[in-house]
């Protein structure tokens, strides 16, 4: 993302934001899982990352 322009704030870059939590999540009968059972709630330890990007930079991403 930082390659095609996002994470851009004046005279810096790569900038981003990074929050820890966990994800919840139920698959159904039809799921395929990567993590845990289908059918039954899951929780998973994520990273989200935000950055900031120009709408004119959105098609290179």
């Amino acid at each position: 993302m930082h390659n095609a322009g996002a994470g851009m704030s004046g005279e810096y870059t790569n900038c981003s934001f990074r929050s820890i939590g966990t994800g919840i999540f139920k698959g159904s009968e039809k799921s395929n899982p990567r993590f845990g059972v289908k059918g039954k709630i899951e929780k998973v330890e994520e990273v989200k990352i935000e950055v900031l990007v120009n709408s004119f930079d959105l098609k290179k991403l």
